[in-house]
């Protein structure tokens, strides 16, 4: 999986949601997240990699799974139910459960590669 796909996510999700850049910006803050509009314009244009807290707060932004960033299969989006809303939240909120997440993601990641 490249950047190239997450960043083509991170846009086609943004405009699904119809927010603005700015929209974003305002709704990360929500999460303790200061971005810029210049790093979600780079995150989204695949030039910086967007990190795991940043992620996970989209997720919950745009009601969507994260594993449809890692999914090179998956062409649409699905929502999120009420329970996995709570379990990204979860782990959003618990550094052992961000860092359980990180080796799952990376060793599945590494299987693809």
């Amino acid at each position: 999986m490249n950047n190239f796909n997450i960043s083509e996510k991170l846009k086609e999700l943004r405009k699904i949601n119809k927010l603005k850049i700015s929209d974003v910006v305002f709704k990360l803050s929500k999460y303790n997240l200061s971005i810029s509009p210049k790093t979600i314009y780079k995150w989204e244009q695949g030039n910086v990699l967007i990190n795991i807290n940043s992620l996970i707060a989209l997720c919950n932004i745009y009601n969507t799974s994260i594993q449809n960033f890692f999914d090179d299969k998956s062409s649409k989006f699905i929502s999120v139910n009420a329970l996995e809303k709570n379990f990204l939240n979860m782990i959003r909120t618990n550094e052992h459960y961000k860092k359980a997440l990180l080796l799952i993601i990376k060793k599945d990641i590494g299987k693809e590669i």
